[in-house]
């Protein structure tokens, strides 16, 4: 099959990309390693650990059945 790379027709202005990344680490889509990953920059320890918003916390720490006021 062939795949096209359509990122650069996409391209996205610096700030723009680092507000989308930002969000998407922040929701748990990506870890910071991949966001290091896509820009080119070096991996670090603990970096594949995904967070959750404004929690800074790893995903697999949340458990779904508490509710907010249980904490």
């Amino acid at each position: 099959s062939i795949e096209f790379d359509t990122k650069s027709m996409i391209a996205l202005d610096h700030k723009t990309r680092s507000e989308i990344q930002e969000r998407y680490v922040k929701l748990g889509v990506l870890s910071p390693n991949q966001v290091c990953l896509q820009e080119g920059y070096p991996t670090f320890e603990g970096g594949d650990k995904r967070l959750v918003f404004d929690q800074n916390t790893d995903i697999s720490n949340i458990d779904s059945e508490k509710k907010p006021e249980d904490k």
